[in-house]
């Protein structure tokens, strides 16, 4: 539920103070979306995917995959926020071996290994490259629905063809079984859709 429309009703049996500090917005530099509350009060977080907090820690995840340890979140978070980054893939287009470094707190050696990991590690099958982008809800299906996949855009094709029947069909599902798991991995890979077919450009696929 979005914040500001929660706010607006009231219930009494929760403390008024509880309604004050709660954030309508972002504080996120540059992103200042809606703020979501999940029906139990158990969690507050920003309604955009492509918040600069959740790409940079996407990123984080990404650079650990491929063996950089070196790298804080904050330091990812840093970089985000001064190159303006939307997509996770992004990270693979620049050189720091001739650009400034990286961020703050990272030495120009550390840069320069960054750029040779960057280099080395760019080659991925789909799954891999699915893997690694880390998307929301989609840990344990990544695997059965992208192992076989030789195409991104086919996929997303039959995907939007088909909806929720071929999720069911690549997980091996009754046709009659639809999961709110399997609803969410649905929203989940067409959010991120134009960030997956977008990124293909920055890396290579075999």
């Amino acid at each position: 539920m979005i914040v500001s429309d929660f706010v607006e009703n009231i219930n009494e049996n929760i403390p008024m103070g509880f309604y004050d500090i709660l954030p309508k917005e972002c504080d996120e530099q540059g992103c200042n979306s809606p703020m979501v509350m999940t029906e139990l009060l158990t969690e507050l977080q920003c309604s955009n995917p492509f918040c600069p907090s959740k790409v940079s820690y996407r990123i984080h995840q990404l650079l650990e995959d491929i063996g950089v340890t070196y790298i804080t979140e904050s330091q990812v978070h840093e970089f985000v926020i001064d190159h303006k980054i939307t997509n996770v893939f992004e990270i693979f287009l620049y050189d720091f071996s001739q650009e400034p470094v990286f961020s703050t707190g990272v030495s120009d050696i550390l840069s320069k290994a960054l750029s040779s990991t960057l280099k080395q590690n760019k080659l991925f099958t789909n799954y891999e490259y699915v893997k690694v982008a880390h998307l929301p809800n989609m840990s344990l299906m990544v695997k059965p629905l992208f192992k076989d996949c030789s195409d991104l855009n086919v996929f997303y094709e039959k995907l939007e063809s088909k909806g929720l029947a071929y999720l069911q069909l690549l997980l091996k599902e009754d046709s009659n079984t639809i999961t709110v798991d399997m609803v969410k991995v649905y929203e989940t890979l067409l959010t991120y859709k134009n960030e997956l077919l977008e990124g293909l450009n920055y890396v290579n696929i075999l």
